[in-house]
C-alpha cells in the first residue's frame, strides 16, 4: 500500500534514516522556511523577530510517548524523528518534562487549567476507571476558554480523553471532532463500525498489559493507513487550518499513538527491526522485594485488595495489569517485539506531525505559529519487567515538551531545567501578552522560550493517586525531581530517594541510606514547599 500524502512514505524513509542530521534530506521538498540546507541552519527565522500579534499556536498531544524515546535522545537507533527532533533543534526541546499524573485522564485537565490532579479536584474514581474528571472540570478556568476571551478561535481535534456519557461539555473548545464522545461514537462516524472494530481489537488485546496490545507477535494494523485514527486526526486538523487561515487560532492535535494496543500501519512495522532494537538489562525482573517500585506495588495490593482483585494474576495472587506483563511467559523475542512495535508507532506519530508541518507552510502560517508537542504520560517499555504507567518511574512521568516558532530561541535540546506540562497555560499567557489567571501551578518558561535562560524553579512535581476507595490521603504517591535527585513519597509505604546521574534506571533506593540523610531531608522539604505553594494538603 501507498500513501499518498503530502509526504511520500517512500521518500520519508528514505531520507529519515534515524538520525538528527538525516532529517535535512527528509525536509527536501519543502523551500524556505522548512528547508535545511548547508546554507540555512533553522527551520525558525522567527525566533529573531516578535511575535505576530496574530500568532497562532498548534499543540500536539500524543499519548504515552516516554521522553527518551526520540532519534535525537540517542536511545534507539531506529527511532526516525525527524521532525520532532527539528522543531527541538531550532527551538527548544525540553529533555526534562514532565506529567503531572501518570495515567491518561488526570494527566490532560493539567495542561488545560494549569493545575495538578489535586488541584483541580480530581481525587477519586467512580467504579472501576471512571475518575471524576466531568464534575470537577465544570468548575474550573480552561485553557481555550481564557484564549477565546482573548480573541482566539479554539478547537480539539482527535484524542482529549476527557469524554462524557454525552457531548454537551465543550471545555472551552469551539469546535472539536473525533475523540470526544463516548464508545468512539465520532470516530464511528467519520470511518465505518467494520474499521472501528479492526481497529480496537487489533491483535485482541485492549487497552491492558497484556501480549497482544504489546503487539508481541510484530504484527501490522489490519486497518488501512487512511482509516487511522491519527491520519483522520491529522486530516480533519488540516482541513481546520485551511478554513480559518484568517483568524487567529488554538489547534489541539489528539493522536492516540503511542498507546497501546501497539499496531501501527504497515509501512512503519516493516520499517524497524527487532533483533536490532535496545531492551532494558532487567526486563526479566517480574519479581523480587528488592526492586524498590515492585515492594510499592505489592504494598498496594495489600491495601487495596478490592479494586486490584480483578486484575490479580491467578498464579502469584499479585495485581498485574500495569506494573508488569500479564504473564510470566514473555520471552526475549516478545520483549524485542514490544519495543520494535513501540518505536514503530512513534516513527508514525512522527510522520503525522509532518503533514501538519507540510500544511502549516503551503498556507502560508508556518512562520507565524508556535507548535508545540508534548504527551500525556510515558510508558515504562519493559523497565524493571514494567509495562503501561501508573508510577512515578522516569519511564511513565518524563516526556517531551517540545516549543518552535516565533519567538522562540533556538535553544536546542535542553537539560538544565524542568518543564511541566502545568506550565503550558501560564507560558501560553506570557507568550501572547495577556494576563495569566490567579491560582495556577504552572510556571511561566517565558525566559526559557526567548532567552534560554535556566527556569526560575528546580524542581518538578508529580502525582498518582492509586486507591479507588478511600478519600483521605492513603492513596497519594507523589514525586519531586531536581537536575540530580529524586525522591518519591509513598504515604505509609516506604520512601524512595535515587540518584539520577548515577543510577538514571532507579536501581538503588537511597532513601535509607546514612550518607544521603540530608540529600533525602532536603528533598522533602522541596516536596513540602512546593505543596504549600499549591494548596495540596
Amino acid at each position: 500500500m501507498s500513501i499518498n500524502t503530502s509526504v511520500s512514505r517512500r521518500n520519508f524513509i528514505k531520507a529519515a534514516a534515524g538520525t538528527t542530521a538525516s532529517a535535512s534530506s527528509a525536509l527536501a521538498g519543502i523551500d524556505g522556511i522548512l528547508q535545511r540546507t548547508k546554507n540555512e541552519t533553522s527551520i525558525n527565522p522567527g525566533y529573531l523577530r516578535d511575535i505576530p500579534e496574530d500568532v497562532n499556536i498548534l499543540f500536539i498531544l500524543s499519548d504515552q510517548h516516554r521522553g527518551d524515546f526520540l532519534g535525537n535522545r540517542g536511545r534507539q537507533t531506529q527511532l526516525k524523528t525527524p521532525y520532532l527532533d527539528m522543531l527541538a533543534e531550532n527551538g527548544i526541546g525540553f529533555n526534562r518534562g514532565y506529567t503531572a499524573c501518570p495515567l491518561c485522564v488526570p494527566a490532560r485537565p493539567a495542561y488545560l487549567t494549569g493545575k495538578y490532579p489535586s488541584g483541580y479536584g480530581l481525587t477519586e474514581r467512580e467504579g472501576k476507571g471512571k475518575w471524576h474528571y466531568r464534575v470537577v472540570l465544570d468548575k474550573q478556568y480552561t485553557l481555550p476558554e481564557h484564549l477565546h476571551k482573548h480573541g482566539y478561535h479554539t478547537a480539539n481535534f482527535g484524542k482529549a480523553h476527557l469524554v462524557g456519557e454525552t457531548e454537551e461539555q465543550l471545555f472551552g473548545f469551539q469546535e472539536r471532532e473525533i475523540g470526544f464522545t463516548y464508545d468512539n461514537e465520532d470516530y464511528r462516524k467519520a470511518t465505518s463500525e467494520a474499521i472501528v472494530t479492526e481497529y480496537l481489537e487489533n491483535g485482541s488485546g485492549g487497552y491492558g498489559g497484556g501480549k497482544e496490545a504489546y503487539n508481541t507477535e510484530y504484527l501490522a494494523s489490519r486497518v488501512d493507513y487512511h482509516a487511522h485514527f491519527d491520519t483522520i486526526v491529522v486530516d480533519r486538523a488540516l482541513d481546520f487550518m485551511k478554513r480559518n487561515k484568517g483568524r487567529k487560532w488554538y489547534l489541539q492535535v489528539g493522536l492516540e499513538k503511542p498507546h497501546p494496543t501497539l499496531y501501527p500501519p504497515v509501512e512503519f512495522i516493516n520499517d524497524v527491526d527487532p533483533s536490532k532494537v535496545v531492551i532494558p538489562e532487567n526486563w526479566d525482573q517480574f519479581f523480587g522485594d528488592d526492586i524498590p517500585a515492585r515492594k510499592r506495588n505489592k504494598q498496594r495490593n495489600n491495601m487495596n485488595k478490592g479494586y486490584y482483585e480483578t486484575y490479580k494474576d491467578p498464579e502469584t495472587g499479585e495485581w498485574s495489569r500495569r506494573l508488569r506483563p500479564e504473564s510470566r511467559g514473555w520471552t526475549e523475542k516478545d520483549v524485542r517485539n514490544a519495543v520494535a512495535a513501540y518505536i514503530a508507532c512513534i516513527n508514525y506519530v512522527d510522520h503525522e506531525i509532518g503533514r501538519l508541518l507540510h500544511g502549516l507552510k503551503e498556507l502560508g502560517q508556518l512562520d507565524k505559529t508556535l507548535i508545540v508537542y508534548a504527551s500525556d504520560h510515558g510508558e515504562m517499555c519493559l523497565d524493571h519487567g514494567m509495562v503501561q504507567k501508573t508510577c512515578l518511574q522516569e519511564g511513565a512521568i518524563n516526556v517531551p515538551i517540545i516549543l518552535c516558532g516565533p519567538g522562540v530561541k533556538k535553544t536546542g535540546p535542553f537539560d538544565r531545567g524542568p518543564a511541566e506540562l502545568t506550565d503550558l497555560f501560564p507560558t501560553y499567557c506570557d507568550y501572547l501578552g495577556i494576563e495569566t489567571p490567579d491560582g495556577l501551578a504552572g510556571r511561566s518558561l517565558i525566559e526559557t522560550l526567548k532567552e534560554g535562560k535556566i527556569p526560575d524553579k528546580d524542581i518538578a512535581y508529580c502525582e498518582y493517586f492509586w486507591d479507588s476507595n478511600n478519600k483521605n490521603q492513603r492513596g497519594w504517591e507523589r514525586a519531586v525531581v531536581s537536575r540530580r535527585w529524586k525522591y518519591i513519597d509513598n504515604g505509609e509505604f516506604e520512601p524512595e530517594l535515587y540518584d539520577l546521574e548515577q543510577d538514571p534506571g532507579e536501581n538503588k533506593n537511597l532513601a535509607f541510606d546514612p550518607k544521603y540523610s540530608s540529600i533525602l531531608e532536603q528533598m522533602r522539604e522541596k516536596m513540602n514547599k512546593r505543596k504549600a505553594e499549591c494548596g495540596i494538603v
